[in-house]
């Protein structure tokens, strides 16, 4: 799966704050503060039931529209991409004309269905649980109607009773696109539901995200239908999670959601740290302070970090003009403070400087930037 953040080296690594800015474009009614950038860290001091309060306090959408109108706008505009409407579950597109005045009807005509990631049955039956977009997204009809309200599990191979792809129901899946497959399992020992459900692997992340905010948000309504049903799939939901990262569409997504629900995105998309702090008692790196300070024949970084909850290295990043560079070759191990000097730089340049915190399964936080500019020879301080 591609990381969340993209390579420093890349120009693409500036993706997440052009998707920020489009989005608030595309926003004029929605303040600023409802669409933070792309790996934002909300609420950076609260944990656990703190941090549930305050996701819900903040995000949690009103009621606004109703299930007939998101649907529409779903198929229509959401996840209509010039015309083209996709499975979440089996990859299998349909023509939507996003001018329709019946595109719900359109899609189903064409093979796809409303897909709850939470299911009616388990909590979502009533406005605005039914209708938040966050949670649904189109599906195909024989994929959709599999998964009825089976929770989501990692299911063993020998043990899938039947592979989804595309309009494809099969027993004997083909080899060569064995990730591009759901996956039903008639049974899910050990509990006491009657089957399980595996996404493919690239929209894992994607329904992760989206359970976790759906419980979040509803959490007295999923309880009161199933009190059990999280918690039996919370392990993998956080496996997902950490395994496909947040990538342009999902988070263009979650920004498209926020226009019609009142400003509210899915935070889970925004934040990597949410699902670790709010239910596992994980405590991300929390920078204590971040200096560029130009002398001594370039910039000299010194930062600190107050916290971590794995172990965690570190990059040094320089951007210019769009261009990311990493200073370091080796990643820097952990210690109380860190200083590395830039002695790299073009004298009379202003740069941005970030450092990127590299867990140990591989995901990554930024902070910065701080702004230097390198000193010229008669500026060298001694």
């Amino acid at each position: 799966m591609p990381s969340r953040f993209p390579s420093p080296a890349l120009p693409a690594a500036v993706l997440a704050f052009f998707l920020w800015v489009a989005c608030l474009w595309t926003a004029p009614a929605v303040s600023l503060a409802e669409y933070p950038p792309l790996g934002t860290t909300l609420f950076p001091d609260a944990t656990g039931a703190a941090l549930l309060d305050s996701l819900r306090a903040h995000y949690r959408p009103p009621v606004g529209l109703s299930y007939g109108d998101a649907r529409d706008v779903m198929f229509s505009r959401i996840d209509n991409d010039s015309g083209t409407v996709t499975g979440i579950y089996t990859g299998f597109s349909v023509h939507v004309d996003p001018a329709s005045s019946n595109p719900r009807g359109d899609a189903f005509a064409a093979g796809l269905n409303t897909e709850h990631t939470w299911p009616q049955s388990k909590g979502a039956g009533d406005l605005p649980a039914r209708a938040d977009l966050h949670h649904l997204f189109p599906s195909e009809i024989d994929a959709n109607n599999a998964r009825a309200s089976y929770p989501f599990d990692e299911i063993p191979d020998q043990e899938t009773d039947l592979w989804y792809r595309l309009k494809e129901v099969t027993a004997t899946p083909q080899p060569q696109f064995l990730d591009e497959y759901s996956e039903l399992d008639r049974a899910y020992p050990g509990t006491s539901y009657e089957g399980r459900w595996e996404p493919r692997e690239e929209r894992k992340g994607d329904v992760a995200r989206a359970m976790f905010y759906f419980y979040t948000m509803y959490r007295s309504e999923a309880d009161a239908a199933d009190p059990g049903y999280f918690a039996v799939q919370k392990a993998d939901l956080r496996a997902w999670d950490r395994a496909d990262p947040v990538d342009a569409r999902e988070y263009e997504r979650t920004c498209a959601i926020a226009d019609v629900q009142a400003g509210r995105v899915n935070p889970f998309v925004v934040d990597p740290t949410l699902a670790g702090r709010a239910y596992f008692g994980e405590v991300p790196v929390r920078l204590a302070y971040f200096h560029a300070r130009p002398g001594n024949g370039g910039v000299d970084l010194v930062w600190a970090m107050t916290a971590q909850s794995d172990p965690v290295s570190f990059d040094v990043l320089r951007v210019e003009a769009g261009t990311w560079t990493r200073l370091n070759r080796e990643r820097l191990a952990w210690r109380p403070v860190f200083r590395f000097p830039d002695r790299t730089g073009r004298p009379g340049v202003l740069y941005a400087y970030w450092i990127e915190a590299v867990a140990r399964d591989g995901s990554r936080l930024r902070f910065g930037p701080r702004a230097a500019r390198f000193p010229s020879p008669a500026a060298v301080v001694t």
